[in-house]
């Protein structure tokens, strides 16, 4: 979560680790009271065997962060709120859970994916902000979720989300909350764009019989974050701990199948493309590559492969549906 790193905090830290007469205690305060004009503090240390201790301090300054405030709202229509208070409960699509037709703007939109991605922030919640006005226009003006239709085949579904992977702000800022979703039907890719994964499960796209959610994602790691092992065999992407693209499959909501795509250090996947003037990566290599300089190739090519092969099952499915009806 971006919010345990600030920059503004650094300076402090340092002074703790050059002992600069700050100090950083792991401990759990257990009583603070106000005497002769002093903070006389009483605390545990959390890996000290539960070592007591008490200190004096002349000023305390309370970081408790913030609650929502309902007092807006009149008697008989309070908005239902999380256990702790601090936020209004909300449904994927943002609208109150027991308020029909209220829904939540801004930075309160954070309750969805709390301390996992940015929506307390304003680079995040623009994203939200601009997916709900999809979902707004689409229940109450009856206007489609606006839609981009691709040819039915592996190569243009697939140039499709390399281009939306390489370029989009909003899946790159909500990293495994915001997604696109193609749906695939007979003769086409509806390719839709920015909706959060949960909606895209909870509304009409999630009867469809074959879509894909799109997203950006971290893996997981319990090694030293500076230190991470690299995968560099572009089958396993899945084990990436830097933020990649992840295309899955689902039928009727179900997850069917997945695909990584291996991470990039310019956060491109698009062939001959980059970021700047000049590419930053000029060779890269991958097991079972022949040219490493081919690596955003690569890319395409397993991403198509991940497709053909979605494709193919889809239609033997169909094919077989036919068949039984038949007999």
């Amino acid at each position: 979560f971006f919010g345990h790193l600030r920059a503004v905090n650094n300076d402090f830290l340092d002074t703790y680790i050059l002992k600069g007469q700050n100090s950083v205690l792991d401990a759990n305060i257990d009583r603070i009271q106000h005497i002769d004009g002093e903070y006389v503090v009483d605390l545990t240390f959390t890996h000290a065997e539960g070592q007591r201790a008490q200190l004096g301090y002349d000023r305390i300054l309370v970081c408790t962060g913030f609650c929502w405030d309902p007092g807006i709202f009149g008697g008989g229509c309070e908005p239902q709120s999380t256990e702790c208070g601090k936020l209004p409960m909300m449904t994927s699509a943002w609208e109150s859970t027991n308020l029909p037709h209220l829904y939540y703007a801004g930075t309160l939109m954070q309750m969805r994916d709390w301390h996992k991605t940015m929506s307390s922030v304003l680079h995040g919640f623009r994203f939200n902000v601009l997916s709900l006005a999809s979902i707004l226009e689409e229940r109450y003006e009856g206007v489609p979720w606006q839609a981009t239709r691709l040819k039915r085949t592996a190569e243009a579904m697939a140039d499709k989300v390399i281009e939306r992977v390489s370029t989009n702000a909003a899946l790159m800022h909500q990293p495994g909350f915001l997604s696109d979703v193609m749906v695939v039907t007979d003769d086409a890719a509806l390719y839709h764009n920015t909706l959060s994964v949960d909606y895209a499960h909870d509304s009409r796209f999630g009867d469809e019989e074959h879509y894909y959610t799109i997203t950006m994602e971290y893996g997981d790691t319990l090694d030293d974050p500076m230190a991470v092992r690299r995968e560099i065999d572009p089958t396993k992407a899945y084990n990436d701990f830097y933020l990649h693209p992840r295309i899955q499959r689902y039928a009727g909501g179900k997850k069917v199948a997945e695909h990584h795509m291996s991470e990039s250090l310019e956060n491109e996947w698009r062939i001959d493309q980059h970021p700047g003037d000049r590419p930053l990566i000029r060779k890269i290599d991958f097991h079972g590559q022949d040219d490493p300089s081919q690596f955003q190739q690569l890319h395409r090519s397993k991403l198509v492969e991940f497709f053909e092969k979605q494709l193919a099952a889809d239609q033997s499915a169909e094919t077989q549906a036919l068949q039984q009806a038949a007999r």
